[in-house]
């Protein structure tokens, strides 16, 4: 009864492995090279002031335009208007950009458009993507 599959048919199980790896070794690459990507992108959370944004944050997540959205918008959220500075304070982080129409670092073909970003504070940020969340759920469920 303590016999696991594995280890009854550990050598069928382990040659199985290696010929799935030498087929898709593109879809593997692939794979790690996205991983790779997620830890170096987690990685570059910035924890000192407002204006030591990561530059390369800025640049793979809005192509390169954060920082114009923020001045743009006069640097507060434009739901409540709270100031980046107060932000600073409030949450010890600086204020975020808001992809209007969702288009965001998860998708496929994000839109970083200067018009589809938006300043928002994490509180109305969040309001806004528990918000799509729900409507996504909705029209899925909807056939």
């Amino acid at each position: 009864m303590g016999d696991s599959y594995y280890s009854r048919n550990k050598e069928k199980v382990l040659s199985q492995q290696k010929e799935y790896l030498s087929k898709n070794k593109e879809k593997r690459y692939a794979y790690l090279k996205r991983r790779r990507t997620a830890i170096r992108l987690k990685n570059l959370k910035v924890k000192t002031e407002p204006s030591k944004t990561s530059k390369t944050w800025d640049k793979l997540m809005f192509g390169g335009l954060r920082e114009i959205a923020i001045q743009r918008d006069n640097e507060q959220c434009v739901e409540c208007k709270l100031t980046r500075k107060e932000h600073w304070e409030l949450y010890g982080s600086d204020i975020t950009v808001n992809h209007i129409n969702g288009k965001g670092r998860s998708h496929k073909k994000p839109d970083n458009r200067l018009e589809n970003l938006e300043t928002l504070c994490l509180s109305c940020h969040g309001r806004k993507d528990s918000q799509r969340a729900r409507h996504v759920i909705k029209k899925k469920g909807a056939k």
